[in-house]
């Protein structure tokens, strides 16, 4: 998230968030790897973290993160395969880098925008694996369109707690202060199950047969 792999002999990572930068300097102070720091000057706190080291970019390279751009980028295999440990520290990782939350009227938003459909794909079935339903739109531009997924509200708790962010960020408190505003009433017509139109058209159009409200009413309840 964030990041760079496509120069040569060079890995980049972008963030205008403090305790990322603190994280990254961290790690590759521990592995030994030298890295110089550029800050933009026309961007305000925007600050690039660069590597120049083609041995460390091949080894991440091996890992299976390819050398493309982004809207080319997906979820290494060996991620996909990993402990639900694992796979809940590289989502946070990436939600950190390219995620944003916001309050909005009556829910709470956490969301995160990638030019990789593919990528957005396998995040949203990853989602599902904990348990979190996540909703895909497209949003369209001039060059080339993006993909946001969203999670709201009782999602939004979940992910928190299964998968977390970090504490000292601004999607953290964010997400915070919205959960605490909600109120403890669900929309039943929030988080429905997608691509199941066709059959539940189709149910209904075997109940209408009854012809009698009350029974239907029992039969759906009998079904859940």
């Amino acid at each position: 998230g964030d990041g760079c792999l496509t120069s040569k002999n060079r890995i980049a990572l972008s963030t205008q968030d403090e305790h990322i930068v603190d994280f990254a300097k961290k790690y590759l102070e521990s592995k030994k790897l030298k890295y110089s720091i550029y800050k933009d000057k026309r961007r305000e706190r925007l600050v690039s973290i660069n590597v120049f080291n083609n041995s460390y970019k091949n080894d991440i390279v091996k890992l299976g993160y390819k050398d493309v751009y982004s809207y080319e980028k997906d979820i290494p295999l060996i991620v996909r395969k990993s402990p639900k440990k694992i796979v809940a520290s590289f989502i946070r990782g990436l939600y950190e880098a390219d995620g944003f939350c916001a309050f909005e009227k009556s829910r709470v938003n956490l969301s995160i925008g990638l030019s990789s459909e593919n990528l957005i794909n396998q995040l949203q079935l990853m989602l599902l694996n904990f348990g979190i339903i996540s909703h895909k739109r497209v949003k369209k531009t001039t060059h080339r369109d993006s993909y946001i997924l969203s999670v709201y509200n009782k999602n939004v708790k979940l992910f928190l707690e299964l998968i977390g962010l970090d504490k000292n960020g601004y999607k953290y408190s964010n997400a915070i202060k919205g959960l605490k505003g909600l109120s403890d009433f669900e929309n039943s017509n929030i988080d429905v199950m997608p691509c199941v139109n066709f059959y539940v058209y189709s149910l209904l159009k075997e109940f209408k047969k009854f012809n009698n409200l009350s029974k239907i009413k029992k039969t759906l309840e009998e079904f859940g």
